[in-house]
C-alpha cells in the first residue's frame, strides 16, 4: 500500500510541505521561462489552467498505470522528450528539426550525453 502524506487527521506533515515547496520552486521556474519564451508576462489565469492540466494529467496517467499494473510504476520515460520551453541562453542551440513535434532537435541527456544524435533527426547540437 503506497504511504499517505496526510497520516493524522489530515493534518500537514513535515515532507507534505516540504513537497508543496518543491512543486511551487518549479512552477516559479516554467513561469519564468514562458514569460522568457513570450517575452511579456503571462496570463495567470491561463497559467493556473495549464499547470492544473499537466499536474492532473501526470497524476491520473500515474494512478492509472499503478491500479493496473503491480503497483510501483514510475512515470514515462517517454515524458523526458516532450517538447518544452527554451530559455533565451539557449536558443541558439534549438536547431530546426523537421521531424520534430517541437520543430526543434531534443537530445537524450542519458544516452548521448554528447548530444551526438537528435532523437529526431539524428543531426548532433554542436554543428559549424
Amino acid at each position: 500500500m503506497a504511504k499517505r502524506l496526510f497520516e493524522h487527521n489530515d493534518a500537514w506533515e513535515s515532507i507534505a510541505s516540504r513537497c508543496a515547496n518543491e512543486i511551487t520552486i518549479v512552477l516559479r521556474e516554467v513561469l519564468g521561462k514562458l514569460e522568457a519564451e513570450l517575452e511579456d508576462t503571462v496570463d495567470l489565469r491561463d497559467f493556473h489552467y495549464v499547470a492544473n492540466h499537466a499536474i492532473g494529467g501526470f497524476v491520473s496517467d500515474l494512478s492509472i498505470m499503478r491500479r493496473l499494473g503491480s503497483g510501483d510504476e514510475q512515470p514515462r520515460e517517454i515524458m523526458k522528450h516532450y517538447p518544452r520551453l527554451s530559455t533565451p541562453d539557449t536558443y541558439s542551440h534549438n536547431w530546426y528539426c523537421e521531424a520534430s513535434p517541437s520543430s526543434h532537435c531534443a537530445y537524450d541527456d542519458e544516452a548521448d550525453p554528447m548530444n551526438d544524435q537528435c532523437i529526431y533527426c539524428g543531426d548532433p547540437r554542436e554543428r559549424k
